[in-house]
């Protein structure tokens, strides 16, 4: 028999931690999971060092930035008119609307 003198059950399946072979009860052994307390059936674990993200104070997750351009496009230039900026009659370059 074991003692299970504090009584905690951390999945609530009333079996108690020094008995359960799965305490957190996310479906892998404890003697398997990387973060015996915590679920965390996806066992991911970033940087490698044997504990789980869940647990690890370390873990770093680094999230991309949104896609999107990668740089500002060209400008576009503006399409000449043929018409010459200091002739009479002229707007600068763009065309009269009369």
């Amino acid at each position: 028999m074991i003692s299970n003198s504090s009584q905690s059950d951390i999945d609530a399946d009333g079996l108690g931690d020094a008995c359960d072979i799965d305490k957190d009860g996310d479906g892998i052994a404890d003697a398997q999971d990387n973060c015996k307390d915590v679920a965390n059936s996806g066992q991911e674990d970033i940087d490698g060092d044997g504990v789980g993200v869940d647990c690890d104070d370390s873990e770093i997750i680094v999230v991309p930035p949104p896609e999107g351009p990668k740089e500002n496009p060209a400008p576009i230039p503006a399409e000449p008119t043929g018409e010459d900026p200091a002739s009479e009659g002229s707007s600068g370059g763009c065309s009269l609307i009369r």
